[in-house]
């Protein structure tokens, strides 16, 4: 956990010593700096509506951006602050990997989904089925990064009557 402390005017008072080891920030840096100075400045908007309703309501709030480390990288931080006599308190975690584990996720699901269109046209456009089941599968099987697709059909036993499975189609890159 790393915590800072602000003025009323989002200066910053006070910095634990956490924060020089993970932003390799020195406490001259960082004291008597505005604490937006280091806040991505996509996230400054976000940042002081959460500072203003905080200041404006004097209750508790959370709320997470992207703040800037010495070398000029940004790391995600998820933020609790709190204000008490016209100071505000903020205790912040690093969810960098967990931002991050987030992005790769719905990269994939966006990739995902796209193949899933991508499929749909391939299967309408191509007269021939088998033709279509083997292009869609090479769809899939490149979009989740396999090299061997399958394709099983549940259907009764053709003797007992009972639920078989049988692999009807396979993909291999």
């Amino acid at each position: 956990l790393l915590v800072y402390g602000l003025d009323i005017n989002g200066y910053i008072r006070y910095a634990a010593p956490s924060w020089q080891q993970r932003f390799g920030l020195s406490q001259t840096q960082l004291l008597s700096s505005h604490y937006l100075n280091r806040v991505h400045s996509d996230d400054k908007s976000t940042t002081t509506r959460c500072l203003m309703q905080l200041v404006r309501d004097g209750l508790a709030t959370t709320f997470q951006n992207r703040y800037q480390q010495a070398d000029g990288s940004y790391r995600w931080m998820a933020w609790e602050a709190n204000i008490e006599e016209q100071h505000i308190y903020l205790i912040a975690t690093d969810v960098t990997s967990y931002q991050q584990t987030v992005v790769t996720e719905l990269q994939l699901r966006d990739r995902f989904l796209q193949s899933i269109a991508q499929i749909t046209d391939y299967l309408l456009a191509t007269p021939e089925y088998s033709d279509a089941i083997n292009g869609a599968l090479n769809i899939l099987g490149t979009v989740v990064n396999v090299d061997h697709v399958y394709v099983f059909e549940n259907h009764p036993h053709p003797q007992t009557q009972q639920l078989a499975m049988s692999c009807r189609y396979v993909w291999i890159s």
